[in-house]
């Protein structure tokens, strides 16, 4: 079976993976760290087949309740949020596509991807509900693969074609 880390939350005590067991259904688990801890079995969130792990994304939230990825459940890329708990609930975050979703740092925003619009949308929880409101696009026009977000939540770095449709090519 392998299982691709993702991150370490915050407080430094559970790894985000994704694997792919011999079934078939890729999983997004939740390993504990630790002296002993690590040594055991993860927690599966949940398993599925549109769990795509050679294209997958996720994250916890800054303070680790919640975990962001992305699934083709749809029959396309969208972004889901999903409590880190393990419960089996999700609230979509996307509507019309996304891939690549990153938290802000704050936790108050959710970051991603679709076709060549950046977007962005406020998320937040009211009590054991999540909430998602509207994405608003920050940018438009650039074919981005990969970015990351400041401290701030206002600034990014990104790697991006800087000719759409033309030979890709990384400035620096």
């Amino acid at each position: 079976c392998f299982e691709d880390p993702y991150q370490i939350s915050a407080d430094g005590s559970r790894l985000l993976t994704l694997r792919s067991p011999a079934d078939g259904l890729n999983e997004l688990c939740v390993r504990l760290l630790g002296d002993s801890a690590s040594r055991g079995e993860p927690k599966v969130l949940f398993k599925s087949l549109f769990l795509n792990i050679n294209m997958g994304s996720t994250a916890f939230s800054p303070d680790g309740r919640w975990v962001v990825y992305q699934s083709e459940e749809s029959g396309r890329p969208e972004i889901y949020v999903r409590p880190s708990s393990g419960e089996d609930r999700k609230w979509p975050v996307s509507t019309a596509g996304g891939v690549i979703p990153v938290w802000s740092p704050v936790g108050n925003e959710i970051f991603y991807l679709s076709g060549m619009k950046f977007l962005a949308v406020p998320v937040g929880a009211k009590g054991e509900e999540f909430v998602v409101g509207d994405p608003k696009v920050l940018f438009e026009n650039h074919e981005i693969f990969s970015f990351s977000a400041a401290n701030d939540g206002k600034r990014f770095i990104a790697a991006e074609n800087p000719e759409p449709g033309g030979q890709p090519r990384l400035d620096i």
